[in-house]
């Protein structure tokens, strides 16, 4: 037999209509990814095909760039910092001035302050670096060249990591440290150990460095092997350059054959036009540092006669020059005079490009702040508009759960209430039937009365004394039943469990007599422990004694808690069948959680001891 209510151990299934709740939540999540996303389209896919060719074809990554139309609104900020990087990154493969790309500091702060993708992080403060040293901010740019190279460390890419080590070679070159760009460029060919046109770049730039250095034979030893490298590499461009710094150092050697021989060598490398009119150029130059008048006059004619297929300006400073020293050297000052005011005119056009050239972008940089400062506007409108929807949905959701808990709640309550009274009804009907039972008995016995008393009259008033004792005691017993029955109607919910149990032992045992006067007893003192006791025994044998034995330390009132915890009955019932005040039962409570060591704050004593007793 259990003494836990039947109401208690039933679960109430309280069925709510999510229909209202499920529009919400999916409005909701409709306006969040709305106002979330952002799309990536064909500007992306141009961004991402950009930045796949910048390293081998920078001008196609150019081109990319600038089919993407306001990159600003149609990108997302990931992708625009991307783009920045990129093109800043494409301008200075393709020696575009980038002294006024300011928006690489913004994308530098950006990814040092995320620290999340530390490949981008490590380009950002890379290109940083040389918008700083193209604006003569050379420990700037050493401090972002510092911090694109932990990043690139971390991130474990040797490739990058060479490319900042080449590119802090060159500062230290600029500030005449040859010695320790030479460093830079040795550690940067040997992370390029597996590729071989970019070890043999790091020997041309070691060599030239050599070169001015004055150590004439360090330098031919890296051009000879950067020499093996491009030749092996297949890089006829390479293999021209070496050629030619070759040829170089010979003339500053004065080894003027050997220069010739490399020089020409060079040329075969080396036959665009543009490098042709720069090899004429070179030679006129080395004759006349030999004297040669024919081949100095015959390269000056060459070269007089190539100056209208030169677009480059500083091609044609350099050609004018040489060919106004030719004609000093062959004495045609007229020529000389000629070719020295070409040169000046070309000079002042050079400047004055520069500086058309600088208020053209100057004016577009401030177009391009204007234009962002309208777009971030829009943008910060458009995140409040979102932020309020945001905030009203929200609102909207928590009224509506709350709305929805309350309705649950008053729900259950009213199911809880409903089958409280059902049983407290069906505990009626029973007690009405026990006294219906009694009263046939008394009947009964009358009957038998007037029998035995035809019989014998001595017999029969023995039999009556005995009867009209039993009839007292019954009339007795109707009457406590009646007070039971009473005591029910109004009795709290701990006698409802405590009369419900011991109503099924009577049922179902002989000595009913005995169990009504215990009850009796019980009920009337408001003291029915000793009854749950036996109720307790019957159901868990020997289970009490055990509990003391394994929890020696619990005291009389704690033991008799651990008891009634069995029956799920609350703190205030239990003050009620133990004669204590609620707060002595919390108190108790807690006093057995820390002596059976129960670590949850509101852990069941009663699951906790099974588990310990039996589980084990």
């Amino acid at each position: 037999m259990n003494i836990i209510p039947d109401y208690l151990k039933k679960t109430d299934s309280v069925v709510i209509g999510l229909k209202p709740a499920r529009a919400i939540i999916i409005i909701f999540l409709c306006n969040f990814l709305f106002f979330t996303s952002c799309g990536d389209g064909h500007d992306g896919e141009l961004l991402r095909m950009a930045m796949s060719v910048v390293e081998t074809d920078p001008e196609l990554s150019l081109t990319y760039l600038d089919s993407i139309e306001y990159p600003e609104n149609s990108l997302s900020k990931e992708q625009y910092m991307q783009y920045v990087i990129t093109d800043v990154q494409a301008k200075y493969k393709t020696f575009i001035d980038i002294k006024d790309e300011k928006r690489i500091f913004e994308v530098q702060s950006y990814y040092n302050r995320d620290g999340r993708n530390l490949e981008m992080t490590a380009l950002a403060n890379l290109y940083s670096g040389c918008v700083h040293e193209e604006n003569g901010e050379n420990e700037a740019a050493m401090n972002d060249y510092n911090l694109a190279l932990d990043a690139a460390k971390t991130v474990n890419d040797s490739l990058i990591v060479a490319r900042i080590l080449f590119y802090k070679g060159i500062l230290l070159s600029k500030q005449g440290l040859y010695s320790e760009s030479i460093k830079k460029f040795e550690a940067t060919a040997a992370l390029c150990s597996g590729y071989a046109d970019k070890k043999a770049m790091c020997y041309l730039a070691i060599g030239n460095r050599f070169l001015s250095l004055n150590n004439n034979d360090s330098a031919l030893y890296y051009y000879d092997e950067g020499l093996e490298l491009a030749r092996n590499s297949g890089d006829s461009s390479m293999y021209g350059k070496f050629l030619h710094n070759i040829s170089l150092t010979y003339m500053e050697t004065e080894n003027y054959d050997n220069a010739a021989k490399y020089l020409r060598q060079a040329n075969e490398f080396l036959r665009d036009t543009t490098q042709s009119i720069r090899f004429h150029l070179n030679f006129a130059s080395l004759y006349l540092s030999m004297n040669c008048k024919d081949s100095i006059n015959y390269y000056g004619g060459l070269l007089s006669g190539e100056t209208d297929k030169v677009d480059d300006d500083l091609l044609l400073v350099n050609i004018y020059d040489v060919l106004s020293k030719i004609a000093v050297y062959n004495n045609r000052y007229d020529s000389a005079y000629y070719y020295l005011k070409k040169y000046s005119e070309k000079v002042v056009d050079i400047t004055e490009d520069r500086l058309s050239q600088s208020v053209y972008e100057i004016q577009q940089q401030y177009d391009y702040e204007k234009i962002r400062n309208e777009y971030q506007t829009k943008q910060i409108r458009s995140q409040r508009i979102g932020l309020l929807l945001l905030f009203f949905l929200i609102v909207s959701l928590l009224v509506v759960l709350v709305f929805l808990i309350r309705l649950s709640n008053k729900r259950k309550e009213a199911l809880v209430a409903n089958e409280r009274l059902h049983d407290s009804e069906i505990d009626n009907a029973k007690l009405m039937g026990q006294k219906d039972s009694n009263e046939k008995t008394i009947s009964m016995l009358e009957n038998r009365i007037l029998q035995l008393d035809r019989k014998n009259t001595d017999a029969m008033q023995k039999y009556s004394d005995e009867i009209n004792s039993l009839k007292n005691e019954i009339v007795k017993n109707n009457s406590d039943m009646d007070r039971c029955i009473d005591l029910l109607r109004n009795a709290s919910n701990w006698q409802i469990s405590f009369v419900n149990n011991l109503l099924t032992i009577i049922n179902y045992r002989q000595d009913a007599g005995t169990i009504v006067s215990r009850i009796k007893s019980d009920l009337l003192t408001d003291t029915p422990f000793n009854v749950i006791m036996d109720i307790f025994n019957n159901e868990y044998p020997g289970l009490a004694i055990q509990i003391k034995n394994r929890y020696p330390d619990l005291t009389e009132t704690e033991f008799k808690v651990c008891i009634l915890s069995f029956s799920q009955l609350s703190s205030k019932d239990m003050s009620n069948i133990l004669g204590q005040s609620t707060s002595s039962i919390n108190s108790a409570r807690s006093n057995i959680r820390s002596k059976i060591n129960i670590e949850r704050t509101g852990g069941d004593i009663s699951k906790h001891i099974l588990t310990e007793l039996f589980n084990k």
